[in-house]
């Protein structure tokens, strides 16, 4: 997307549609992580979460007004669902009988992360239609479109809901994995916004290649060429990487003690947004907000998202223009 003047920035007004909600559990193990054995977890926390309730609640921390779009219980009484209603913000929920999945997360003693995921679902026809029914009548002019897609919905679904909100003049934005990213990309959405590990199976390549930070700019360059996207990629304590028609930014890191790694794309992802639209900064300083939002984030337990305050307390992070 070309890049605009802060005076044509058209008000922040955000939906987030999510397909897979979940709840995280996040373990901490007194040792280290080993196949095979038995381990006595240490402490645990319970989150609701989901790359989209995540976003939403970030930009709720931080003042905005956002609408969330996802699937809920048909209990009446879910604690789930009770939950995302006391969090002030606009919930638009479509009742399934699928329920909600749990995803593990377990950091051992030398703070390694590790991921065990349910798939969720699955969902009819009539629930995602309803869903998407939805979402089509938002009236604001940001949609970010997250995660995982459940059992029972088409792997291109999120090509289409890009491409009719692009019909509406929104600003569109995947954040998302496997067959899921590699149809949305087919609408060319605004912004991307993968790991290493996902622009490598979207460049049919390897994880391992892309541990080169020239690799990660190639594949990226490829898909901004080919789509007109902008791709901000995460590497984790590596920093990021900014590829879009502006230029080529390396965004470095504030060093913080892992507590909770489930929630720290999101987190970049939505700050940099929030930044960038809600207050009309520059491309460096929006990306600086959002390593530094990320970076508050990991110091927090489990999926637990940091405060504006929190935000505010983590120092400036350097970026580099590369060209």
């Amino acid at each position: 997307m070309s890049a605009k003047s802060k005076s044509s920035f058209p008000a922040f007004s955000p939906a987030i549609l999510t397909l897979n909600p979940c709840i995280d559990k996040c373990v901490y193990l007194p040792t280290p992580l080993t196949p095979g054995t038995i381990h006595r977890v240490d402490t645990s926390v319970e989150h609701i979460a989901g790359k989209g309730l995540n976003q939403a609640l970030l930009l709720k921390n931080l003042g905005t007004a956002v609408d969330y779009y996802s699937f809920g219980s048909i209990n009446p009484d879910d604690p789930a669902d009770a939950y995302i209603e006391s969090q002030h913000i606009a919930y638009h929920k479509i009742p399934t009988r699928a329920g909600i999945r749990v995803n593990l997360k377990i950091i051992d003693q030398n703070g390694i992360g590790t991921e065990i995921n349910e798939k969720g679902g699955p969902v009819t026809q009539e629930e995602i239609d309803r869903i998407l029914s939805s979402v089509a009548e938002h009236q604001g002019n940001i949609l970010s479109v997250c995660g995982s897609i459940p059992q029972g919905v088409d792997k291109s679904v999120y090509k289409s809901v890009v491409s009719l909100a692009k019909k509406q003049g929104k600003i569109t934005v995947l954040d998302a994995d496997g067959d899921a990213l590699k149809f949305g990309v087919q609408a060319s959405p605004d912004y991307i916004k993968p790991n290493r590990r996902e622009l490598a199976g979207l460049c049919h390549t390897t994880e391992q290649a892309l541990a080169d930070e020239m690799e990660v700019i190639r594949c990226a360059a490829c898909i901004c060429e080919q789509y007109g996207i902008t791709v901000l990629c995460t590497m984790d304590e590596h920093g990021s990487l900014y590829v879009g028609k502006e230029g080529i930014f390396r965004v470095g890191i504030a060093k913080y003690p892992l507590r909770g790694f489930s929630g720290a794309g999101d987190t970049y992802l939505a700050a940099f947004l929030f930044a960038r639209y809600a207050k009309n900064e520059d491309i460096p300083t929006a990306l600086s907000f959002a390593a530094r939002a990320s970076a508050a984030k990991i110091a927090l337990d489990g999926t637990e998202l940091p405060t504006k305050e929190q935000i505010d307390a983590v120092p400036e992070v350097e970026v580099t223009r590369l060209k």
